[in-house]
């Protein structure tokens, strides 16, 4: 199947409810000219190997991708590997035989219109450029040079997003979506035990809770509600043994400064 480009929209694309599921295939992508060094960017985040005569790339991308890089202006075709047959000694060519796996991708701060190209060429929903966590289906090679950005806070496989639709609970009934961690405020021995947890319910994970200045009544109102310890005491250090999602819900909290794994020599 070659795919044409289609007429570009506004890039706040929201939804892309005809995406098919994600199936990861090997696809020959032709620029219309030589490619422009923010064509080449995206490329390369997509995982493109070098350019084969200057206009010809090679990558594995699921259907949303092949469909989004469509939509590109600089974009001439995107075919499946196998029906280009004159192309098949191609080198510099990255193909993957991997199953992809769904990761999540955090960053730094909320991404710029730039970085907003790349996540969404990669399947994120950006509707909303405040959010700065993003569920998505990638490869190996697409993880490895998302990591190279440095306004990529972290990817890290995905455990903690439910395998039901958007919005519903294994039983079927609607639900609310899990929080997302502000891992600005996580160091890495706690973040490393969030990415691991299979029951984000389970309240079993020690940490230390640091806060900007002394919590006035609202807020130690909402730590003794946690089950949070020295609630009673004029402190902003304090212990407790909370769920994965509790944490992610207190790390949003504007007053509080640092959530840090229990097993710390010094907590914060």
């Amino acid at each position: 199947m070659v795919y044409r480009p289609v007429p570009r929209t506004d890039i706040i694309r929201d939804g892309d409810k005809q995406d098919q599921p994600a199936k990861h295939k090997n696809y020959l992508i032709q620029t219309t000219g030589k490619a422009s060094a923010k064509a080449k960017r995206l490329l390369h985040a997509l995982g493109a190997g070098d350019a084969i005569g200057g206009i010809t790339f090679v990558a594995t991308l699921t259907n949303t991708q092949v469909a989004r890089l469509s939509q590109q202006p600089w974009i001439g075709s995107v075919a499946e590997e196998q029906i280009m047959h004159t192309m098949s000694q191609a080198t510099a060519v990255v193909r993957e035989k991997v199953q992809p796996q769904t990761w999540g991708v955090y960053t730094n701060k909320k991404p710029t219109k730039a970085q907003a190209d790349i996540l969404w060429l990669l399947g994120a929903d950006v509707a909303d450029l405040s959010v700065r966590a993003f569920e998505l289906e990638l490869t190996a090679v697409q993880v490895e040079r998302l990591k190279t950005h440095k306004w990529v806070k972290q990817v890290a496989a995905s455990t903690q997003f439910h395998t039901c639709a958007p919005g519903q609970s294994a039983s079927g009934a609607a639900s609310t979506p899990p929080p997302v961690a502000d891992f600005s405020k996580i160091d890495a021995s706690l973040s490393s035990e969030l990415q691991n947890r299979r029951h984000p319910d389970s309240k079993d994970i020690d940490l230390f809770i640091s806060t900007f200045i002394v919590p006035n009544a609202e807020q130690v109102a909402e730590l003794a509600a946690l089950g949070v310890n020295d609630t009673g005491r004029k402190t902003t250090l304090f212990t407790a043994k909370l769920s994965q999602n509790e944490i992610a819900a207190l790390s949003n909290k504007a007053w509080v400064k640092a959530l840090r794994g229990s097993n710390r020599a010094r907590p914060c």
